[in-house]
C-alpha cells in the first residue's frame, strides 16, 4: 500500500496541477529554495543521475515537479533530471522522452515541455537537437539519436522550457527535418513549468 507521505506527495502535486501555470511557476518554481544551477555542467553536478533503462517493457516514470533541483535556462529557472548512460566510441545511441499530460480534464490540457541535452562527464555538450517530436493532445514524444564521439559515461538532461507558460507546446528544439505533426483532434496541451515523464534508450535503431 501506499505511504501516508506518498499519498500526500500525490495529493500536492495533482494540486499544483490544477493551478494557473504562471502562478505555479512565479510562487512555487522561481522562489524554491532547491538548488539553481547558472549553466549545464553546474547542473550536472548539483543532480544525482539516474541509470537510464535501455528498451524497457513499461517505460518507467519520473516526475520533474517542485522538489527537483533547477537549471538557469533561457534566462528562467527550470526543474530538471538527469539519466546516466555508458556507451562505447562508434555507437548508436536512440533515446525517447515523453512528457505526458498531467491535468487532461475540460478543455485545458497541460504538461511539461521538456528540452533535452546529452552532455559527457565534464557537462560539453554532445547533442541538444532532438531527431524527430510529436505534439499532441495527450503529450509530447522526443526523440534524439547520434553516435557516440568516445567510450565513456554520458548523461541526458531532460529540463522543463518554461519560456511560454500555458501557450499551446510548440516543438522548436528540432532540427528542420525532424517535426512530425499530430492530427489535430480536441485540444492541444499546453505548456506547465512541471510534469511527469518518460524516460529511456534503445538499441531499435
Amino acid at each position: 500500500m501506499l505511504s501516508r507521505s506518498c499519498l500526500l506527495l500525490c495529493a500536492l502535486f495533482l494540486s499544483a496541477c490544477t493551478t494557473d501555470p504562471k502562478t505555479l511557476y512565479e510562487q512555487d518554481v522561481r522562489t524554491a529554495s532547491t538548488p539553481l544551477a547558472e549553466s549545464l555542467q553546474e547542473a550536472l553536478r548539483l543532480s544525482e543521475a539516474e541509470p537510464l533503462q535501455l528498451d524497457p517493457g513499461l517505460p518507467p516514470e519520473y516526475r520533474i515537479g517542485l522538489e527537483e533541483p533547477r537549471l538557469l535556462l533561457h534566462g528562467l529557472p527550470s526543474s530538471y533530471r538527469v539519466f546516466r548512460l555508458a556507451l562505447r566510441a562508434g555507437q548508436p545511441y536512440t533515446l525517447r522522452v515523453i512528457s505526458d499530460c498531467v491535468s487532461c480534464a475540460g478543455h485545458t490540457k497541460y504538461g511539461l515541455k521538456p528540452a533535452l541535452f546529452l552532455l559527457d562527464e565534464q557537462g560539453q555538450v554532445i547533442n541538444d537537437t532532438p531527431s524527430q517530436g510529436l505534439a499532441g493532445m495527450r503529450g509530447v514524444s522526443l526523440l534524439m539519436s547520434g553516435v557516440a564521439p568516445r567510450d565513456g559515461d554520458f548523461f541526458l538532461l531532460v529540463a522543463a522550457d518554461n519560456r511560454d507558460l500555458g501557450q499551446e507546446i510548440i516543438l522548436d528544439q528540432l532540427s528542420d527535418a525532424g517535426l512530425v505533426t499530430a492530427p489535430r483532434r480536441g485540444t492541444p496541451m499546453r505548456s506547465y513549468p512541471i510534469g511527469e515523464i518518460r524516460a529511456y534508450g534503445s538499441q531499435r535503431l
